[in-house]
């Protein structure tokens, strides 16, 4: 009877001990298999004679799905910035060869919008998963000038190209919730003269949270 106890009991010590290695030895879960997100999106203009202060107002939201790899992403997204600026008494040239002397505010939204692929370092398993990726689409900016009781505006659209790097942070292995932080450069080719604007160049970073499912 002992032995039968005995037997039994090493029998399934032995079964739990296989399974165990054996669920060990077999890859980790994917980070996500399809993933949102939302973000909080404060930009820094670069090399734009526009406006140079940094922008508190813009965010973003976007959609992933993972490749059969588990490691590539493909998705897209569309981000929105909000720049304004307040410029010294200067004189200004219009359109129609005119000029006023006068002090300016200075206003530019701007409208990303592109498809996405990612490469994902990380997996379910892991808390802080890091990743690199470029966005190529078109960006939408319009450039408003306020000057005593008129406005000169003005808007385009321009094709984007966007590289970035960042992590999603899950809350614990294999959450389906998690923080995404990331870092943008957007270059896009959009151009207007009677703005003194040749491209728009700034970088982005990004805060928020996602979800996956």
């Amino acid at each position: 009877m002992y032995r039968n106890i005995l037997f039994t009991t090493l029998s399934v010590l032995l079964i739990s001990v296989s399974s165990s290695a054996q669920s060990s030895t077999q890859p980790p879960r994917p980070l996500f298999h399809q993933m949102g997100f939302l973000s909080w999106n404060p930009g820094f203009p670069m090399n734009n004679d526009f406006t140079s202060e940094t922008s508190y107002r813009g965010g973003s939201f976007g959609f992933r799905k993972m490749m059969k790899s588990g490691k590539i992403s493909l998705g897209a997204d569309v981000s929105w910035n909000s720049f304004d600026e307040y410029a010294p008494r200067q004189t200004y040239t219009t359109k129609n060869d005119g000029a006023v002397t006068t002090d300016f505010i200075k206003y530019m939204y701007t409208l990303p919008m592109a498809v996405t692929a990612h490469y994902h370092f990380g997996s379910g398993a892991g808390v802080i998963n890091p990743y690199a990726g470029i966005g190529i689409g078109a960006t939408w900016a319009r450039q408003q000038l306020y000057y005593n009781t008129y406005l000169s505006e003005d808007d385009e659209w321009g094709f984007l190209v966007r590289p970035e790097v960042g992590a999603i942070i899950n809350f614990k292995p294999y959450s389906p919730w998690g923080i995404l932080v990331a870092a943008r450069y957007h270059y896009a080719t959009n151009e207007q003269t009677d703005f003194k604007i040749s491209s728009l160049e700034f970088v982005d970073v990004q805060v928020g949270i996602t979800w996956n499912w």
